[in-house]
């Protein structure tokens, strides 16, 4: 059986504290099984993301994107057009994701069609 991939899309705008969090715990809750995308769409808020974005991790890519407007839609629908992955999962910078996050969008993606946006 192959390993699920699945892209993250954070869309965001200054707030660099919660980004950062998000990001924490995807990592700290990410299972083994599970290659894992993340694109944070930024408006150029200028974040300090350089401690998440050097680092290597198992089966993990995060990606910085800057896109001129700031509008909600344009960012997913850019990162949609970058994703490395056909599971894609769109989330907002005030949701911080808990431990279960990733586990139960897995497997509800495994149970849905090829290309799956949640």
């Amino acid at each position: 059986m192959s390993i699920p991939e699945i892209t993250i899309i954070i869309s965001s705008y200054k707030r660099e504290k919660q980004v950062i969090r998000i990001l924490g715990n995807l990592i700290k809750y990410k299972p083994k099984n599970l290659k894992l995308e993340v694109l944070v769409c930024d408006s150029y808020s200028n974040y300090s993301l350089d401690d998440f974005l050097e680092q290597k991790f198992h089966n993990l890519s995060i990606k910085y994107l800057n896109i001129e407007k700031n509008v909600l839609a344009a960012k997913r629908n850019y990162g949609i057009s970058k994703s490395s992955y056909n599971k894609i999962i769109l989330l907002d910078d005030d949701c911080i994701p808990d431990e279960n996050f990733l586990e139960f969008y897995l497997n509800e993606l495994q149970s849905c069609g090829e290309r799956t946006i949640l």
